[in-house]
């Protein structure tokens, strides 16, 4: 009887040091699967990136929301000045208005220096609008947020000088692109 005894010995002393075991072939890896992979991948973070531009346009594109109450006058940036790439910052320039005191002349709102009562003429950043609610002006947000009232004096406006007015760029804490 001519029996025949195979060696086996583990994968690791099969292959000379440094060569790995080629993968049988149903586990090796196909080209054309890896690429429909990478390409799904590059697919999904352009539809973020498109999503978050659409967001970021929305955001600072958007016209103001139409209040309630009879529209005031104020004067504002007729189109935004400019829109922010996505994950791009802006900074407001750091000049600040004297405190005014928001009142109503006629239809139109405006601002009066508190220490000299002499009207000063503010540029609004773009969505920015005022109107009368209840016999009081009011000052808006391009989110709709009652920003002053009549009577409240605005001692936290930023921004720089202007040809026609001071520009306001921030109010407080909260920045608005012009």
């Amino acid at each position: 009887m001519n029996e025949r005894v195979e060696e086996t010995r583990p994968p690791e002393e099969q292959f000379p040091t440094g060569l790995q075991a080629p993968l049988p072939p149903a586990r090796q890896p196909r080209p054309l699967a890896k690429r429909a992979a990478q390409f799904v991948v590059v697919a999904a973070v352009a539809a973020v990136v498109v999503l978050l531009a659409g967001s970021a346009w929305v955001r600072y594109g958007a016209a103001a929301p139409t209040p309630a109450g009879t529209p005031l006058t104020i004067q504002t940036e007729t189109t935004p000045a400019f829109t922010l790439p996505p994950g791009a910052g802006w900074a407001c320039p750091d000049a600040g208005l004297v405190p005014v005191r928001v009142t109503r002349s006629g239809s139109e709102l405006v601002l009066v220096s508190s220490t000299t009562g002499d009207q000063v003429s503010v540029v609004w950043p773009h969505g920015f609008s005022a109107r009368l609610l209840d016999g009081q002006a009011q000052l808006v947000a391009p989110d709709g947020t009652i920003v002053a009232r009549e009577g409240d004096v605005l001692s936290d406006l930023g921004g720089a000088e202007e040809a026609n007015g001071f520009g306001v760029c921030s109010i407080g804490e909260k920045t608005y692109l012009p």
